[in-house]
């Protein structure tokens, strides 16, 4: 049996299983200049999608794997290239918002859902982050 684990502002936007265990949900960086990527050197094995996603092998030996994630809309490297720090204010250059987890039980399922600070949801045709909203079987659990 597993569980949808929910964490607070990490300044990445990220959806991960981690193997043998739960789904975690990191929502969006509410305010963070301090911006944060997720950018293997290499596309990752059983990849989805979108870019980033797939198995992930951490720095501790865990394995994840990466569902969705909210990198800023410039890739780490250039970035650091030209202003030599993780300082990156412009908020148009990254993925701030908030998450919500929706439980529909009738359904059963989960609803995890990622969207951008200026994105009304309730305006015809919202879209969120790419990869949101991610649904989730009870039974996949």
């Amino acid at each position: 049996m597993g569980a949808v684990m929910l964490s607070g502002d990490t300044h990445l936007a990220g959806l991960v299983r981690h193997q043998n265990g739960p789904v975690q949900f990191s929502g969006p960086a509410g305010c963070a200049t301090y911006a944060r990527w997720f950018e293997p050197a290499a596309p990752l094995p059983n990849a989805g999608e979108l870019p980033y996603t797939g198995d992930y092998v951490d720095g501790f030996g865990n394995l994840l794997t990466v569902l969705a994630v909210a990198n800023p809309h410039i890739p780490q490297a250039e970035w650091l290239a030209a202003y030599g720090h993780h300082g990156l204010g412009d908020r148009a250059a990254k993925e701030e918002g908030y998450g919500m987890l929706r439980v529909d039980v009738p359904g059963r399922r989960h609803v995890l859902e990622a969207w951008r600070w200026d994105v009304d949801p309730t305006a015809p045709g919202a879209t969120q982050m790419p990869g949101w909203p991610y649904e989730l079987s009870f039974d996949d659990l």
